[in-house]
């Protein structure tokens, strides 16, 4: 039995009512893709965030500003990418309302080249 190839977009289907939000768009043994939706933040520090996995982040709309522990600030705007090493401490700083970003986790350590 064929299986049925569907379309989505990541961008207009977003959960009712939440302000903030990740959703998994892809996942397997080693690699997890998601969606998310950061709450629009003013000048609140948020906890550091330090993740046990390897993370390619791609803004896909609106903006965003992360700080990560002993290298400052960096500013996202759509197309902007970054990889977020392991255990590296970061937050979200400020993000428009509008901001999405799609975010690969790598599961397993490996040899990540971005270009």
């Amino acid at each position: 039995m064929a299986k049925m190839i569907s379309v989505r977009n990541c961008l207009r289907e977003q959960p009712e009512g939440a302000a903030e939000f990740s959703h998994p768009i892809l996942e397997t043994d080693g690699v997890r893709v998601s969606r998310t939706r950061p709450r629009a933040k003013v000048a609140a520090r948020e906890p550091w965030q330090e993740l046990a996995a390897d993370e390619w982040v791609m803004m896909a709309r609106g903006g965003a500003v992360l700080e990560f522990e002993g290298d400052g600030q960096v500013s996202l705007r759509v197309g902007d990418h970054l990889m977020i090493p392991r255990r590296k401490k970061h937050r979200v700083i400020l993000a428009s309302r509008d901001a999405v970003w799609v975010a690969v986790r790598l599961k397993k350590s490996a040899n990540v080249k971005v270009g």
